[in-house]
């Protein structure tokens, strides 16, 4: 019997392979990204939830409440941990990490460069989960000198893993042995590490005279408390540790570090987006819908030409039962293959998908028990719509009207729900399109914006050990170059803060804060910079007594004639010879801020090469050779200004990309549907079309006739569409100081895109059916 079921079912499914194929495809692609979508998003919503302690690991965050105009700060002194070690016994681990950024590891005779070397305090290895491949936690900082290694690092270097006992050298000279290999840290880890080494051991060595000192803020710290203690009593026994000053220490949960993190600086943690993650989980349920109502609405239509098919099997004896197992099996064997179409499909799309997204997803993320529920509840909204509904609905047909066609005209009727749904998804694929137009806006608009200084042409590099003054004098000369110049930061991205600012005039009841930079003679030129009022740091880069503010500093204190006022700020109390007028210098998801520069050769770290263009490779290399003669253990690391602007944008990018890509998708899926209803209607009207024709109808008037019930739907449907896309993308947009006008022109080119889609995919199908020979219609009975 159920054999009998299956074969019928498959010669239906065959017999209607056309509408089956549209059906089956439309459903397939939209569970693929659903499967793609959810695999990114729990990915964001599961970081650092592999800790067993997870639950009681917290990140000291310091904060002025003094000052609420100070930002919070992911970085603490040193002395606080030894201070709440024996002043606040609920604390059972305090952990302190240090980033020795741009350090060079040596085997035999070949250097490595590794961002992620991390000094930590042992209690890392006992508090946190990252498994050990090799070693333990209790032995791996047993000596002063052990290093522990990651697996993909320790392959780099060695070419192997099994190395524990093996010798490095770091900075140079310094011995090292390994102790210990790690496994990879996983991506959902907003600890990133490749290296590791004792803290306590090496902290002087490594971090200079300056580190141990409570005005020092260099340390991303952690704290495991002691089950069921009161964070606010913690809090307040942290902040109220001596010689700490005017700081209060507030503890953020590990699980809020990745997704709730906006608020927080000076931390080189990744930050998520939870309000993305809601937006493209909804546009996930939205393909999805999309490709149901596609499903429902051509299963539904079709069951029309199954109407005769059931009148006869009820005649001949079929009961209700085995009517409504026969469609619902169909729906079944339909569904399932959609289904195994949609894993190939995501397993194919998987690694592109993450290069997209710039994250890294295991094979088997795909086939988790969530997966597996997407597919499985998809599948059966979809069987219990488009399977379970027209069986019910044909199995109840009295078998006499079946016959004479009443049910047919029934069913037919004027299909309102039919295009309150093609309404509905072209409007959710209309709301995506304009979303998508804006966003890619927006981004355009940040990029091009004039910041204030030039950056085409121009790279950057750090140096740390040697003299910055005369790396500049030497690359003066080289070809390639057309000028040089330094600051102790980039200027894309100038985010430190500072208090401690006073002013001839200023209110004592006031602590204003300010930015700062420190730049070089050349500095104003180079960038193309301009004053507003007096003159710049004289030439020789010993103008130390001296002050230059930005506009915006002028403004926000009130100064009326500024030049030779005094300013004290760093130590130093001199005049201001300069206002500088305003620049960017972080991204315009931020406003122009207070800034004051100074002068100090000793502070300049960041240097700025400008090439001639076309020879800018000659000038890295020239750059990379100068480099290496001062610096000689450490790696020559460069960046391009327009790179390393474009960076601060990176989550918005990748942000439009994706919702491109899944505006694409839902308006083809969309088009799928509309195709296959256009041909079912075509079919359904060739008697008409051939008496139109033979009547003297134009072609184009028959166009018009079959593509006006869609036509319709799919205008009203963007009205909708931009009603919707104005409303949540005005809050998107309030995440920049500097944004666009919501142009009134993108609603009117997604309208005519998607009209025209939509018109396009109907026509196609019209055509077709207006050229047909009328005679071939009207003989066919």
């Amino acid at each position: 019997m159920f054999r009998n079921k299956l074969i019928i079912a498959f010669r239906h499914l065959f017999r209607d392979r056309f509408y089956n194929f549209l059906n089956g495809c439309g459903l397939a692609f939209a569970m693929a990204a659903a499967l793609l979508i959810f695999v990114w998003a729990n990915d964001e919503l599961t970081f650092d939830n592999f800790h067993q302690k997870g639950d009681r690991i917290y990140r000291v965050l310091a904060t002025w409440p003094k000052q609420p105009n100070l930002d919070t700060i992911a970085l603490t002194p040193l002395p606080l941990a030894d201070a709440a070690r024996e002043g606040v016994p609920e604390i059972e681990q305090f952990i302190r990490l240090w980033n020795m950024r741009g350090a060079v590891l040596k085997h035999s005779e070949k250097r490595f460069g590794v961002e992620g070397l991390y000094l930590a305090d042992k209690e890392f290895l006992e508090a946190f989960d990252f498994p050990f491949v090799q070693g333990s936690p209790q032995s791996a900082f047993s000596l002063p000198n052990n290093i522990v290694l990651t697996e993909t690092l320790a392959q780099q270097i060695f070419g192997t893993t099994d190395v524990v006992g093996q010798p490095l050298k770091i900075a140079g000279e310094i011995e090292l042995v390994v102790s210990g290999i790690m496994a990879d840290v996983p991506s959902n880890s907003h600890i990133r590490f490749e290296a590791l080494l004792p803290l306590r051991e090496n902290i002087k060595v490594a971090g200079g005279k300056w580190i141990d000192s409570w005005d020092s803020n260099n340390f991303d710290t952690y704290v495991l408390l002691r089950p069921g203690v009161d964070l606010a009593v913690v809090e307040k026994k942290i902040s109220a540790l001596p010689e700490k000053g005017d700081v209060a220490y507030k503890l953020q949960p590990l699980s809020d570090v990745y997704l709730h993190s906006d608020f927080v600086k000076y931390s080189a943690a990744p930050k998520g987006n939870f309000a993305n993650i809601r937006l493209i989980g909804l546009i996930g349920l939205l393909i999805l819908l999309i490709a149901c109502i596609n499903y429902v609405n051509i299963s539904t239509a079709r069951q029309v030409n199954r109407a005769k098919v059931v009148g006869i099997q009820k005649i001949v004896g079929a009961n209700r039962w085995a009517i409504f197992l026969q469609f619902f099996t169909e729906a079944v064997i339909l569904v399932g293959l959609a289904c195994i179409v949609a894993m190939s499909l995501a397993n194919l799309s998987l690694d592109y998908f993450a290069e997209l997204t710039g994250k890294h997803f295991a094979r088997g993320q795909l086939y988790s028990v969530e997966t597996a529920g997407i597919i499985f509840g998809t599948a059966l909204l979809a069987v219990l719509l488009a399977g379970i509904l027209p069986a019910v609905q044909l199995s109840n047909f009295r078998p006499l009207e079946t016959l004479r066609g009443d049910s047919f005209s029934r069913l037919g009727g004027k299909n309102t729900l039919r295009k309150v749904l093609v309404a509905g998804q072209f409007a959710c694929s209309g709301a995506l399109i304009i979303g998508t137009f804006i966003m890619l806006a927006q981004l355009h608009f940040v990029k091009q914006e004039k910041l204030g200084y030039e950056r085409e042409h121009v790279f950057t590099f750090r140096v740390d050990e040697s003299e910055p003054l005369q790396i500049i004098n030497e690359l003066q000369n080289e070809a390639g170059i057309a000028d040089v110049a330094a600051s102790n930061f980039s200027i894309t991205n100038i985010s430190n803060q500072y208090m401690g600012f006073d002013f001839e005039g200023k209110d004592p009841a006031t602590e204003p804060f300010v930015r700062y930079i420190n730049p070089d003679e050349k500095f104003l030129e180079f960038f193309g910079l301009e004053l507003a009022a007096g003159r710049w740091f004289l030439p020789g880069n010993e103008d130390y007594n001296a002050f230059i503010l930005n506009e915006t500093a002028v403004r926000s204190f009130g100064l009326e004639d500024p030049i030779g006022k005094w300013v004290a700020f760093n130590g130093t109390k001199a005049p201001i010879v300069g206002v500088l007028k305003d620049f960017h210098f972080r991204s315009l998801h931020h406003p122009i801020e207070p800034m004051i520069m100074s002068q100090n050769p000793s502070w300049f770290r960041q240097i700025y090469v400008k090439t001639t263009g076309a020879n800018a490779a000659t000038a890295i290399a020239a750059a990379e050779r100068v480099f290496s003669q001062h610096e000689p253990v450490a790696l020559f690391n460069h960046q391009f200004l327009d790179e390393s602007y474009e960076q601060l944008y990176q989550s918005e990018t990748r942000s439009g990309q994706l919702f491109l890509l899944f505006a694409v998708l839902a308006i083809f899926i969309s088009c799928l549907g509309v195709f296959g209803l256009a041909t079912y209607a075509a079919e359904r009207r060739t008697k008409e079309i051939g008496i139109r024709k033979i009547m003297g109808a134009k072609v184009m008037q028959i166009v018009g006739l079959l593509a006006r019930d869609f036509m319709k739907p799919v205008i009203l449907s963007m009205c909708i569409a931009s009603c919707l896309a104005w409303y949540f993308l005005r809050d998107w947009l309030q995440h920049f100081a500097y944004r666009i006008d919501m142009p009134w022109w993108v609603f009117i080119l997604a309208s005519i895109l998607i009209t025209g889609l939509a018109f396009l995919t109907i026509g196609m199908r019209s055509v077709k059916a207006a050229l047909a020979n009328p005679s071939d219609s009207l003989r066919n009975e």
